[in-house]
């Protein structure tokens, strides 16, 4: 069944002009004819058949079921056996989640996410995520942690992402890993003399930090990004977030993703966090929730002062739990 599939939650949404006329107050008061609709638009639509398929969503969705109306709602977001409608997209998956559809309310929680089709608000994409998540949505799941672990919509909570994320580990998302500090250590090919020049450099940059100079922000820039391309990561780590902010650099997710995952091959924590955050929400990559646990996985196991926290209070959830 699709629900089982985790790698069928892979995109997400936008509203539309209501084209529901009488929708039953619960499944229970579907008739044989409408159980029958709502079964070939599913069976349809995982053969691949979306033109055929379209027809019979439509006709279930506007009867009110929640998973022809979830459906309906790929189709348009999609593309797929009609053109896409992204408006009529999130109209169906609004229909879908006020009745509380587990995929649909975690399709919901990324585009408030990430803002592709809607103004960005974190604090709703966290309510979405939180109640896809209790509905076991592994996705959901994780990206509920990475809320947590980063701050991202609600104050962080090292315990409560650490919690999440042993959900999701046994729930079977996360991949075996024979992680060690050492093993993430990025290898340093430069010479220690190449080191120090590269932190000099990242040190004047920011020297020139929010200057309102126009040229001094200018060599801000040229310093930080000089730094960066000598390899040291808090340099590239500040660049991927430039990029990703739209602050100083213009916005461009796929140059954030570059320089954040050079800063997390370096092992620094808050780069790693926030590449495994991209990774799920398939910003500047395509979505691939493997590498999101396996990046968060490794920015908790990194014992920097900022994971440290949660390293350990992971560990005494595992240990109560065994």
């Amino acid at each position: 069944m699709y629900r089982k599939n985790w790698t069928f939650l892979t995109l997400f949404v936008v509203p539309l002009a209501t084209l529901a006329n009488t929708v039953p107050s619960t499944p229970s008061s579907l008739t044989p004819t409408t159980q029958k609709t709502e079964n070939t638009c599913v069976e349809l639509y995982n053969q691949d058949a979306f033109s055929n398929a379209l027809k019979f969503c439509l006709q279930s969705a506007q009867e009110g079921n929640i998973d022809s109306q979830y459906l309906l709602g790929k189709l348009y977001q999609e593309g797929k056996g009609t053109p896409l409608d992204y408006a009529k997209a999130l109209h169906w998956y609004q229909q879908a989640a006020q009745k509380n559809h587990p995929e649909a309310l975690f399709e919901l929680g990324k585009a408030y996410s990430t803002g592709t089709l809607m103004p960005i608000d974190y604090q709703k994409a966290f309510q979405y995520f939180s109640k896809a998540a209790q509905q076991d949505i592994v996705n959901a799941q994780l990206l509920l942690a990475l809320c947590y672990q980063i701050g991202h919509g609600t104050p962080q909570n090292y315990e409560r992402a650490a919690y999440w994320f042993n959900i999701v580990q046994e729930n079977g998302m996360s991949t075996p890993l024979e992680i060690t500090l050492q093993a993430t250590t990025h290898e340093i090919t430069q010479s220690k003399h190449s080191v120090w020049a590269a932190q000099d450099l990242y040190l004047k940059a920011m020297h020139f930090v929010d200057s309102k100079n126009t040229e001094k922000r200018n060599h801000h820039l040229n310093l930080l990004q000089e730094a960066a391309a000598q390899g040291n990561p808090k340099a590239q780590y500040q660049l991927a977030l430039y990029y990703f902010q739209g602050t100083y650099l213009p916005q461009d997710d796929a140059k954030a993703f570059e320089w954040f995952s050079k800063a997390a091959a370096s092992s620094y924590p808050p780069a790693q966090s926030l590449l495994a955050w991209m990774h799920a929400l398939g910003l500047g990559i395509h979505e691939d929730m493997v590498q999101a646990t396996v990046w968060f996985e490794k920015a908790l196991m990194n014992k920097d002062s900022l994971t440290q926290k949660l390293v350990s209070v992971q560990s005494k959830i595992l240990s109560e739990t065994d």
